[in-house]
């Protein structure tokens, strides 16, 4: 069975990655070694190295200002433990991450949904819901969208910041998905100088999810309240961790490795985009790269009936509703129902899918009516 809507990336093209020599360097760089103990805001060697890469995406920064964290799920669970209470107003993407609707719903927290264009936030949605609703935060990914694969416009991201000053929220810059990215995209972070804006990222898809290492960049005033709740809940983290990412950092792997990682999803891309086309799918915008593509099935097909023939082509799919917190296609899906006829098309698809996905697709995620996402790929 192909888990297409895994959302990781084949365990083949991570398994050099971090090699056991690394952890033996790792190690040795400790005379404590299995009792070392990791200060609660990271290793300063860490984080100066992580403060290089946010200075090479235009982020200025030094290491006073990151924080280590154990991936981008504990990113989140420290911005809403530190910054927000139940009852306050949190915006997200629509359609977005959907675990964030989750974590934020157990909060108590008041979610409402802005819509996600090529371009970025619908400005008009966005500037509404401010002055409708006062919100405490804003979640936002402003490169390599999930689940679209979308960008942001520079255009779009300074009257984000515009209205974040305005209305006097803060916005928390998920970046989990940037390290994939070929260029050089503009981030919110280097745009507002850390100003009301706390970013995040992780090293969990692109190097290792058995590493569990991300981390967050803020401006002191903010970052002293994340610390604080970093200590409330684990103490510190991991220096084990710690240690093996600073190898692979210092050593230069981890540049080589993404360089490496970004030409395989390339090649990927552009053979999903081909067969997807092939098959049915239009790709309107089909993204900048990465894992992830958006796209729209023909009128009149019966997404259920395509999911199931999907299923026993051997690829797991999933429909869109988890990605969106409206939740706004429950009516047209059930007219669909009622209309949806011919299965050859469906089958046909699922048939062309599998050759485009079995050697190139990591994961996919199909959307009912309108959308569909398809996060990408494997070897």
């Amino acid at each position: 069975m192909l888990l297409a809507s895994s959302g990781a990336l084949p365990p083949a093209w991570l398994e050099d990655a971090v090699p056991v020599a690394a952890l033996q360097r790792a190690m040795s760089r400790s005379v404590a070694g299995m009792a070392s103990r990791c200060p609660p805001q990271g290793l300063p060697e860490l984080r100066e190295q992580l403060a290089q890469i946010l200075r090479g995406q235009g982020v200025a920064v030094d290491a006073g200002r990151v924080l280590t964290t154990s991936g981008g799920t504990q990113a989140i669970d420290l911005i809403c433990r530190s910054f927000l209470q139940p009852g306050d107003t949190v915006l997200v993407e629509d359609p977005g991450y959907f675990l964030m609707y989750d974590r934020l719903r157990r909060d108590g927290l008041r979610i409402v949904p802005v819509a996600r264009t090529p371009e970025g936030l619908d400005l008009a949605q966005l500037e509404a819901a401010c002055e409708a609703h006062r919100p405490r935060l804003l979640f936002m990914q402003t490169v390599l969208h999930n689940p679209t694969g979308w960008g942001s416009t520079p255009a779009n991201l300074v009257r984000v910041l515009a209205l974040a000053q305005r209305h006097g929220f803060l916005v928390a810059e998920d970046d989990v998905q940037g390290h994939f990215h070929p260029g050089h995209p503009t981030r919110l972070a280097a745009l507002s100088g850390l100003d009301r804006v706390i970013y995040y990222s992780s090293f969990c898809k692109a190097l290792s999810p058995a590493l569990r290492m991300g981390y967050i960049a803020a401006d002191p005033a903010l970052l002293r309240p994340l610390m604080r709740e970093k200590i409330c809940a684990v103490l510190t983290g991991a220096a084990l961790n710690e240690l093996v990412l600073l190898e692979v950092l210092q050593a230069g792997r981890w540049r080589k490795h993404l360089d490496r990682l970004q030409r395989k999803l390339q090649q990927a891309h552009q053979a999903a985009r081909r067969h997807l086309s092939g098959a049915g799918v239009r790709l309107n915008h089909p993204g900048e790269g990465g894992l992830f593509l958006w796209g729209q099935v023909p009128e009149g097909v019966d997404v259920d009936l395509l999911v199931n023939d999907a299923f026993h082509n051997h690829i797991l799919l999933a429909r869109e509703p988890p990605f969106q917190r409206a939740a706004r296609l429950t009516n047209t899906c059930a007219s669909m129902w009622q209309s949806a006829k011919p299965r050859p098309w469906r089958t046909t698809c699922a048939a062309a899918l599998r050759p485009a996905i079995k050697p190139n697709l990591c994961s996919t995620a199909w959307d009912t009516l309108e959308c569909r996402h398809y996060p990408l790929l494997t070897d």
